[in-house]
């Protein structure tokens, strides 16, 4: 698996994270727990954010485990999100959270979303 990549400004300007996923739980408008993982676009929905990460750490092992045993594909190593509500929540909390990623803080706890990296194995 690669590192992250991202493009942090409108400069082109590349800033490495050391990891291979980013798992982001946040309150859904249906009331809902909600997580996605990027750059998978894996998605789990339930009653509390500790089932839904669980959930999203076991389907990630399960798709690298994938990309793994056929030669990661480009096209399913980086998958955008397919869900509305997860793209805005992640257009609103990138800047911050790249922030924290790229000071190595890899769990990242405020009161709109629980975010968490997946280090390299």
């Amino acid at each position: 698996m690669k590192n992250l990549s991202c493009d942090t400004t409108k400069n082109k300007f590349i800033t490495k994270v050391d990891c291979t996923a980013i798992s982001v739980v946040y309150k859904s408008k249906n009331g809902l727990y909600r997580g996605f993982v990027q750059p998978y676009d894996i998605t789990y929905e339930g009653e509390t954010q500790e089932q839904v990460l669980s959930v999203l750490k076991d389907m990630t092992s399960l798709y690298e485990e994938g990309l793994k045993k056929y030669n990661s594909p480009e096209h399913l190593t980086t998958v955008p999100l397919s869900d509305d509500e997860d793209r805005e929540k992640l257009n609103n909390i990138f800047p911050g959270l790249m922030r924290q990623l790229v000071a190595r803080h890899f769990k990242v706890i405020t009161p709109d979303y629980y975010a968490e990296a997946k280090l390299p194995a």
